[in-house]
């Protein structure tokens, strides 16, 4: 090979190395770049991925209705639900309310809002930072994430799990995958809910304390909604044996009534399934998540409800 065409064949050598990892990364788009990823959302979650996502879900999606809520709304299916194929599930972990409004602020096309209620939302300070503008994928500009070996690596990851016949993180109806939960309890006899209760305790339910602001930031988000022509349809999501044990340890249940108190005189209409006989039962959640119920369990109950939210006339 003379002098001269050596360097030529680097820089060709170089392009096609380039141009395969725009091209790979533009497919993939494992961080919702450019729009939905191609191949799924595939990409172990994270809080600030699940918000990524799930806002590249609604803003490409022809959805009529969302589901609004906290991670035991990640696991309502709204494929289970009539009139499904149009409802995207927009249930976000440790969601509090002042996230959930934000959410409900940038609905434009949609007609109608599920809000899956939890007495806990009401706290005086937020699990964590807002997130929705903060989620990955916003380091990465269109051009700059066409050669980035981070979404290169992603990318890659994207097409295995998707030629190894992989769920993928997050469907296409917002709904999170419950694959990895249900093998973790394969593993495992019986119950094994201390870790899961450990942190609901040391998390979710410390220094828990009441907020008017958020109670009043919740009414407005309704009158908001209804103001534009949104219909609203709210329920209190249950919650299990174990969890309530936990609710009446920490001496919760003062602030759980009078968020109760205050769904109710904001929802008329609420659903309370904390209250429904049985639904607290542990074979209903999961053995290593008692603060989650299975999919298919909430659904039927509030089918009813939804089939009126989105067919108010009866027609």
């Amino acid at each position: 090979m003379s002098p001269r065409r050596f360097p030529l064949m680097v820089l060709l050598v170089a392009a096609a190395a380039i141009g395969a990892t725009a091209l790979i990364n533009y497919l993939a788009d494992p961080f919702a770049v450019w729009g939905l990823p191609r191949l799924g959302f595939y990409t172990p979650l994270d809080v600030k991925a699940e918000r990524r996502y799930k806002m590249a879900l609604r803003a490409h999606g022809d959805q009529r209705a969302v589901i609004l809520g906290s991670s035991m709304a990640t696991h309502l299916d709204p494929r289970a639900l009539p009139g499904g194929e149009y409802i995207l599930n927009m249930g976000l972990t440790a969601a509090a309310i002042p996230e959930m409004a934000k959410v409900a602020e940038a609905l434009d096309r949609e007609s109608a809002v599920i809000i899956a209620l939890d007495f806990h939302m009401v706290r005086h300070r937020a699990l964590g930072p807002e997130l929705l503008d903060d989620a990955p994928g916003d380091q990465f500009g269109p051009s700059r994430g066409l050669i980035d070996l981070t979404v290169f690596r992603e990318s890659l990851f994207a097409i295995a799990c998707r030629l190894g016949g992989c769920s993928p993180s997050v469907e296409t109806s917002g709904l999170v995958s419950d694959q990895q939960r249900v093998r973790d309890e394969q593993a495992i006899q019986g119950f094994r809910w201390e870790p899961s209760l450990s942190t609901v305790e040391r998390v979710i339910f410390r220094d828990l304390r009441w907020s008017d602001e958020d109670v009043a930031l919740l009414e407005q988000m309704k009158t908001n909604l209804e103001r534009r022509g949104i219909r609203v349809f709210a329920f209190i999501n249950p919650m299990s044996a174990p969890l309530n044990e936990v609710v009446r340890r920490n001496g919760l249940e003062p602030l759980r009534e009078r968020a109760r108190a205050e769904f109710r005189r904001i929802f008329p209409d609420l659903v309370d399934l904390s209250l429904v006989p049985g639904l607290d039962d542990p074979n209903l959640y999961y053995k290593i998540d008692p603060f989650h119920y299975r999919q298919g369990v909430v659904e039927p109950l509030i089918a009813p409800h939804v089939t009126r939210l989105l067919n108010p006339t009866g027609r």
